[in-house]
């Protein structure tokens, strides 16, 4: 049998991993958040240092993922990294002493993943609309350059007139 020291140091570890995985998730949702209020501001600039943010709050918050999956694995008497039966509960079996601490993180990190999934399904939907209205702006301004660009053929006919032209056809 473990003794007492040997049982909480793996516990301490992944309770500090646990932490370090939450900080991530909770920065890397605020870098989302920047990211929402830079598109809904239609800060460009913003946007793409936000993004670049995000790239590296990602990168934050995989390697403290993997990190805390080592700490996990290694922390379960017999487990390997191969091992689909690796998870909370059953590191809640091995060390039922730490139980209500293991639940907690459990929890939270199940909270933190569930409000990652949203935020990013938030940012893609405010991005996709950005984008269309991007497109139908572009799209009228095109409509009404188009409108004032127009000439008739010598036949009476009516034709649209290329912008680069029409500044060449005027006068």
């Amino acid at each position: 049998m473990q003794n007492h020291s040997q049982s909480t140091f793996p516990i301490n570890e992944l309770s500090r991993k646990a932490r370090l995985l939450d900080h991530a998730s909770q920065h890397l949702l605020e870098v989302m958040d920047e990211q929402v209020n830079a598109v809904i501001a239609s800060e460009a600039d913003k946007l793409v240092r936000c993004t670049e943010k995000n790239v590296s709050a990602q990168q934050t918050f995989m390697n403290a993922e993997k990190a805390f999956i080592n700490s996990l694995v290694t922390s379960i008497p017999g487990a390997s990294r191969n091992d689909s039966r690796v998870s909370l509960e059953l590191l809640r079996e091995s060390y039922p002493d730490h139980a209500e601490d293991i639940v907690k993180w459990k929890d939270q990190i199940s909270q933190n993943i569930d409000k990652l999934q949203r935020k990013q399904k938030q940012l893609v939907e405010l991005l996709d609309f950005a984008q269309q209205q991007n497109k139908s702006l572009m799209q009228t301004l095109y409509g009404v350059e188009d409108a004032k660009n127009v000439h008739y053929s010598q036949k009476g006919v009516k034709s649209g007139v290329m912008s680069g032209m029409a500044v060449n056809q005027e006068g």
